[in-house]
């Protein structure tokens, strides 16, 4: 039978839920057997508490959502007797806390998650129109002059831990760093290929780049940090400072971090198996050390190539606040606020 005869034989198909379900032979129990019985979570054994404190602690402190392998290294780095760091205990630990959201023992919004992407459009609740130019007052962004540009140094962060964006970007956002995060290799040329104008201009007036890279140290962690620096470099003629925040074998060690099997599937594992070895690991672990140890590992980059320049960026924030607030003042005696 072709291809087309095959689609043929479904011409008029509904695709409704009844004629999925009986499709895949799926039954709607395959979805409510997730939802508990009851109401309150049943909290069997100790990994399953200390992962509800992590996660609420966590968000508390970060104001950012963590991943469930970042949950999953703090359990690992306790050392609990019913909990070890192999895959069957990571399903159990990805089942309980579905259950978790799904019953309200902690928020859909403290795990993070990016294999979904969504459009939410936007709109002010707002009741009159004094309400309407208040917003939109509070709404006007930072302007003035770019402190990077007032000291000669531009950072760019690049990462290729989707999930892990929003905790690295609290910091980024603090600093006026730009932070591109990417999944897979033709996501890299694209983005590069439209940054490198900026790059370029940034160059050609003697100013200094560096490219910070947050990675795994995997057989793909480490080559895409090669493929970052390749299009950087090599494709596109950029000289620019390179530094590799995270994660280092220096940091393995100094923290002892829990290694993972490297994936002999992936098409670099061989190079990385000479160099490295079997064992691999993830940026998420760094928990195991402190909550916010990627955190402070982006900053402290950061602040070290600011160096002695760090008085003369703040200067130049600070003007750049003092002029937002005087933007926000005469709209105000203007629009008779």
């Amino acid at each position: 039978m072709s291809q087309n005869e095959r689609l043929l034989k479904f011409i008029d198909a509904t695709y409704s839920l009844k004629w999925l379900q009986k499709m895949y032979g799926r039954k709607q129990k395959d979805v409510t057997r997730t939802v508990p019985k009851k109401k309150k979570l049943p909290i069997k054994s100790e990994w399953q508490r200390k992962a509800l404190e992590f996660t609420k602690k966590a968000f508390e402190e970060l104001k950012q959502p963590v991943t469930i392998r970042q949950v999953h290294y703090y359990l690992v780095g306790l050392e609990l007797p019913d909990y070890k760091n192999d895959l069957k205990h990571y399903n159990k630990l990805v089942e309980f806390m579905l259950k978790a959201r799904i019953v309200g023992e902690i928020d859909w919004s403290m795990i993070t998650e990016t294999e979904s992407l969504a459009y939410i459009p936007e709109i002010w609740g707002v009741s009159n129109i004094e309400e309407a130019i208040q917003k939109a007052i509070e709404a006007i962004p930072t302007m003035g002059k770019n402190p990077w540009d007032e000291i000669g140094k531009h950072i760019y962060v690049f990462t290729e831990k989707r999930e892990l964006f929003g905790q690295l970007n609290s910091i980024c956002e603090k600093y006026y760093v730009p932070l591109i995060s990417f999944k897979g290799y033709g996501a890299v040329w694209t983005r590069i290929s439209k940054l490198a104008p900026e790059i370029k201009e940034k160059l050609d007036k003697g100013h200094k780049v560096y490219a910070l890279v947050v990675s795994d140290h995997d057989p793909s962690g480490l080559d895409i940090n090669r493929f970052y620096m390749a299009l950087l470099k090599v494709f596109h003629h950029f000289e620019l400072d390179e530094v590799r925040v995270a994660l280092t074998a220096k940091q393995i060690v100094d923290y002892n971090l829990p290694p993972n099997p490297a994936k002999e599937k992936d098409p670099r594992f061989k190079w990385y198996n000479k160099m490295f070895g079997d064992e691999s690991w993830e940026v998420d672990a760094l928990v195991t050390k402190d909550i916010k140890e990627m955190q402070k590992l982006l900053e402290d980059a950061i602040l070290r190539i600011l160096g002695n320049d760090i008085e003369k960026f703040k200067q130049v924030v600070n003007e750049n606040a003092k002029l937002a607030d005087e933007v926000r003042n005469k709209l105000k005696e203007k629009l008779g606020g």
